[in-house]
């Protein structure tokens, strides 16, 4: 009978430590940093400003259609707990306004690709984690018009927002700005701005 008890009680033992093991394991999980790694995505994104074509008489605005993209990207959390990244994002056709009433005088944004260096943190809203960030990096890109194509290129800049949904989704708000260098046909280069609000979902892996 000792020997018995004496087993019974290295089980009930054994049993306890896995449980406490097992707890604290989930508890690990559920703590980890979900942001922490490689993430793939789609956005859908509205843009205004100035396109970047034209000359300094016309103003050549952006309209609110809502333009395609895609991006892949990496974050490392800190000992610290700030949240480092970098990002690279493709964002489709952008049309533009008309030139003056004519149909076929529309020039757009064929599109844009950005390369972007991330700083954040990583906050907890209830049980929903939540990054906030900023970023600043480069863009290049195409202007489409009726009679050609013109590069242009310069830099990014903005802040944004991804809250975790489940172990590997997020879903979030980003608000992106441009400053690029463009083709103007009467006075060569010129430096214009246009702003970006994307919605985004991403998968973590």
């Amino acid at each position: 009978m000792r020997e018995l008890k004496s087993f019974e009680k290295a089980t009930m033992v054994t049993t306890g430590m896995a449980s406490a093991l097992a707890l604290a394991a989930g508890a690990g999980q559920v703590q980890a940093d979900p942001f922490n790694g490689f993430y793939l995505g789609l956005s859908a994104s509205g843009l205004s400003g100035r396109l970047p074509f034209g000359d300094t008489y016309d103003d050549y605005n952006m309209e609110s259609d809502v333009t395609p993209g895609m991006f892949l990207g990496y974050n490392k959390t800190l000992a610290n707990g700030l949240v480092v990244g970098g990002e690279l994002a493709f964002q489709g056709a952008t049309p533009g306004n008309e030139d003056g009433g004519s149909s076929y005088d529309t020039y757009g944004i064929g599109n844009v690709v950005d390369l972007k260096a991330k700083v954040g943190k990583t906050l907890t809203a209830g049980s929903m984690p939540i990054l906030l960030y900023g970023f600043a990096g480069m863009s290049v890109g195409n202007t489409a018009a009726y009679y050609g194509d013109y590069d242009f290129s310069g830099y990014n800049y903005g802040l944004g927002a991804e809250m975790g949904i489940g172990e590997n989704f997020s879903v979030g708000l980003e608000f992106l700005g441009r400053s690029v260098e463009s083709y103007n046909g009467y006075d060569g280069d010129q430096t214009t701005q246009h702003q970006q609000v994307s919605l985004r979902g991403a998968f973590h892996f």
